[in-house]
């Protein structure tokens, strides 16, 4: 478990644009992968709603 901000949170209202909760700060579970060399990804699931909102990549 970590606190992260969103940076993949979108919604979708009827007439109504994208919006992206950058600026809050986020309860989720944090899943990494990893290879022999060192690179890999890192996600991360909020652990309310159960959707991706974060991830990031790492390494070469």
């Amino acid at each position: 478990m970590e606190e992260v901000f969103a940076n993949n949170y979108f919604t979708r209202y009827y007439y109504q644009g994208n919006e992206v909760y950058d600026k809050i700060k986020r309860n989720c579970y944090v899943v990494q992968r990893e290879n022999d060399m060192g690179c890999g990804v890192t996600i991360y699931v909020d652990a309310t709603t159960g959707l991706i909102i974060a991830g990031r990549a790492f390494g070469d």
